[in-house]
């Protein structure tokens, strides 16, 4: 995440781009139908995913800084 970058990733359907910029990443173009895994914008902390279901890409952020729990159902 400390580089600026665009790469692409190959999946069943094509080819999904994934931008890292600013300590974020993010799916920028993907070859599926509802466009969900971009509309999900940036992503910041450990642990946190964006995904493109239909194309099979998923993006994850590995370290150690964790934000916390956003939300505990029971």
């Amino acid at each position: 995440l400390a580089t600026d970058q665009i790469t692409q990733v190959k999946g069943p359907l094509g080819l999904t781009k994934v931008e890292v910029k600013k300590g974020g990443a993010r799916i920028i173009r993907s070859p599926c139908k509802n466009k969900v895994c971009i509309k999900s914008g940036y992503i910041r902390y450990a642990d946190r995913l964006a995904a493109c279901i239909p194309n099979r890409v998923v993006v994850r952020i590995v370290g150690e800084t964790h934000r916390g729990v956003d939300a505990v159902v029971g």
